[in-house]
């Protein structure tokens, strides 16, 4: 990652709190979004949120060796997610 970074630093992770709530937590910093676990595509969401990090990580990595082989139309899709994720693509 590098020093731009706006984002809460990972790792993150899904925080089943209780039968209620549940969310993601940063290491660091505590809970950050809590969500009602009777709401499926919240839990969902929040899972997904909460692999953020790695994902945003992956794909870096993924960029770089697609970029070594000349895999530029999967290289095009993680610059464009890398973007999006980043905010360099407002």
């Amino acid at each position: 990652m590098d020093n731009d970074t706006k984002h809460t630093p990972g790792p993150w992770g899904y925080w089943p709190n209780s039968a209620y709530r549940t969310g993601v937590i940063s290491e660091a910093h505590g809970p950050h979004i809590a969500v009602p676990t009777d709401r499926p595509e919240l839990v969902a969401n929040a899972r997904l949120i909460a692999a953020a990090p790695e994902l945003l990580s992956a794909c870096q990595r993924a960029l770089q060796a697609l970029t070594t082989f000349g895999m530029s139309c999967a290289a095009d899709a993680c610059r464009e997610a890398i973007a999006k994720a980043t905010g360099q693509d407002e």
